[in-house]
């Protein structure tokens, strides 16, 4: 009984990573291999769309992402049954013990989120089941204390395609240095916003939206747009988090579940 159980559990993980295939696949242009543990606080989000998404873990029971990764052309809620979390995975393609998935079962998206300029580009998801106690892969972030400094050197991390002996996709990171916001030359509004600039001709090129900018290993935006897989010379887009903390507490305690089909948006948005 006890192998029959361990066979039909490695089936479904196995399917639950052959889904993320599936997916448009995250692309990080010359970016460096991460290890186990290195980034514990990231996790993967599978989506009901070929857009993929990063998500940190900001407590036992939530991850930070953008909204854009949980509605549709129109502003309204994705289900969130059609999520899944995957935590503590470096490689989406290999399993180790200590991989942990999760449903979602609320979405808590940021009213003032616009869909033209993806200004207040966040979103918050609850999960169905707490995150195991931290460990050296599932760790939950902090946020950046402070206004950071012109020029700061920061860390980018998300997924991309990897071979060696085979096919997979691997977490990767690279440093990204705090820029003046003109240098982002976009009408969105700066003052919620953070624009970052990546030290070599490493970007985030295709998908890995959501994905966190971390500098000391502390949360400091979350990744709105940037790079093409052409060009290097656009610097990228972050929500500045730190601006947002009394709206993330206030969605931590909602016992409210915003419908699937329903629009979070104010009208102006």
């Amino acid at each position: 009984m006890k192998s029959c159980f361990s066979f039909i559990l490695i089936c479904a993980i196995l399917t639950t990573f052959r889904d993320v295939s599936a997916y448009k696949i995250p692309t990080i242009m010359e970016g460096t291999l991460a290890v186990p543990g290195q980034f514990p606080w990231i996790v993967f989000i599978e989506t009901p769309t070929d857009i993929s998404c990063v998500g940190t873990i900001v407590n036992s029971k939530h991850v930070l992402t953008a909204a854009q990764c949980v509605l549709d052309e129109e502003g309204k809620l994705w289900n969130p049954f059609w999520f899944k979390i995957i935590a503590g995975a470096v490689d989406l393609y290999n399993i180790y013990p200590r991989v942990v998935f999760r449903k979602l079962v609320a979405i808590y998206v940021n009213q003032n989120f616009n869909l033209v300029t993806l200004e207040n580009d966040l979103a918050i998801l609850r999960v169905d089941k707490e995150f195991p106690d931290p460990h050296n892969t599932i760790e939950v972030a902090e946020i950046y204390p402070m206004e950071i400094a012109r020029n700061a050197l920061c860390q980018f991390a998300g997924w991309s395609p990897y071979t060696l002996n085979k096919q997979t996709v691997q977490q990767f990171f690279y440093g990204s240095r705090i820029q003046d916001w003109s240098v982002c030359q976009t009408t969105r509004n700066s003052e919620n916003s953070i624009c970052a600039k990546s030290v070599r001709k490493s970007n985030s090129c295709q998908g890995n939206k959501g994905a966190g900018l971390f500098c000391d290993g502390k949360l400091i935006g979350v990744f709105s747009y940037g790079q093409s897989c052409n060009s290097t010379a656009v610097p990228s887009v972050y929500t500045d988090v730190r601006k947002f903390q009394p709206w993330m507490q206030e969605q931590f305690i909602r016992t409210d579940i915003p419908a699937a089909g329903s629009s979070p948006l104010l009208k102006n948005c």
